[in-house]
């Protein structure tokens, strides 16, 4: 949803920019200056390239900040350091002088967007290296202070409010189911290891650039949202994203099942009306697979807490590394037959709406 939501923030931003005209510019603000042009500020930007530039913005240019920590005033005053703005030129514009003498090629800003800024907290590595912290739009990245990215973390301890095909979410449950939820959510808290991850691509980074290797940031995510909703359950996912190194990624995927007039959680079991021993086994009936060593693997690695119900399908999640004879991990995915539903509490089955587009 909000990687949905950034698409659209971002069109957003072109059609007022004017996209497409000229090619936009990103960097980091180093000095900002008068200008002898009445109504305008000059700005030097340096690129992560290490190119310099100067900005002009007047009274027209378009200015958007998304943090609270940084607004206009605090941009164009010089009072917040270390700021990255997007910007979308209209044209060439008189060549401007750093500080220390430097000409620049300068532009007339169109718009201007801030993007990112360095927050006030600060991380030291085990051999005392210090990583500042910066606040994207929608995430944090760790950097050394000449801004080379380590790792990025994009985390959420609150469910997406999705609205699903059946019109149900979150925001819509009575408020103490809600209250519960959240509170249920914020006592999980963020299921990953920052310190630990950042030590990890430290050490990736030291040794690709003994071998003079590019290195690629790490990236670590947690996002909660809801997958289906019955007559009287509501489905939650929490998906969390760890990297593996060389730009491999491992997904690790937990289901909770909420009663939608409480917001207590259900065990899964409850869900079924029959053992956990007659799910597991109609469960992979159904699979129809041939494999009997993978049967039996499965079977051994089961865990009802890796059921997904979504609201076409039941997946069952086998993580990398629950099976032998599997690399990588292992999703089977049931459609609600009759024969899966008979074993299901009728009020655990959800809702499914027909695809509308589908004719």
């Amino acid at each position: 949803m909000r990687k949905i939501f950034y698409i659209i923030l971002l069109i957003s931003i072109c059609l007022l920019s004017g996209c497409g005209e000229k090619k936009s510019m990103i960097g980091l603000v180093t000095e900002v200056q008068p200008s002898d042009i009445p109504d305008c500020v000059n700005f030097v930007i340096r690129t992560d390239t290490g190119k310099q530039f100067g900005i002009l913005m007047s009274s027209t240019t378009y200015l958007t900040s998304y943090f609270n920590e940084v607004d206009r005033d605090q941009l164009l005053d010089g009072t917040k350091k270390d700021v990255v703005i997007s910007i979308m030129p209209s044209g060439r514009g008189k060549s401007m002088t750093t500080a220390d003498g430097k000409k620049l090629k300068t532009y007339i800003a169109a718009s201007i967007h801030i993007t990112s800024y360095l927050t006030d907290e600060t991380l030291q590595l085990s051999d005392g290296t210090d990583i500042q912290i910066w606040k994207e739009l929608w995430s944090y990245t760790y950097r050394f202070k000449d801004r080379t990215e380590l790792l990025e973390v994009s985390g959420s301890t609150v469910p997406d409010g999705v609205v699903m095909n059946n019109g149900d979410n979150l925001y819509e449950l009575p408020k103490s189911a809600q209250k519960n939820i959240l509170a249920f959510y914020e006592k999980q808290g963020l299921l990953y290891d920052v310190t630990k991850t950042l030590e990890q691509a430290y050490h990736s980074y030291q040794l690709l650039k003994e071998k003079r290797q590019p290195f690629n940031a790490y990236y670590l995510s947690q996002s909660i949202y809801p997958t289906a909703s019955s007559e009287k359950v509501m489905y939650f996912l929490t998906s969390v994203s760890f990297p593996l190194g060389g730009g491999d990624m491992d997904e690790r995927e937990f289901s909770v099942a909420f009663d939608k007039e409480t917001g207590k959680p259900i065990k899964p079991l409850e869900l079924f009306h029959c053992s956990k021993e007659k799910a597991i086994d109609t469960i992979l009936d159904l699979a129809k697979l041939q494999d009997l060593t993978l049967i039996k693997e499965m079977r051994e690695a089961f865990s009802l807490k890796h059921i997904i119900f979504y609201e076409d399908n039941m997946q069952i999640v086998f993580p990398k590394g629950s099976l032998p004879s599997e690399k990588n991990e292992l999703v089977v995915s049931l459609d609600y037959t009759d024969s899966l539903c008979a074993i299901l509490q009728p009020w655990a089955i959800p809702i499914q709406v027909p695809n509308k587009n589908i004719e």
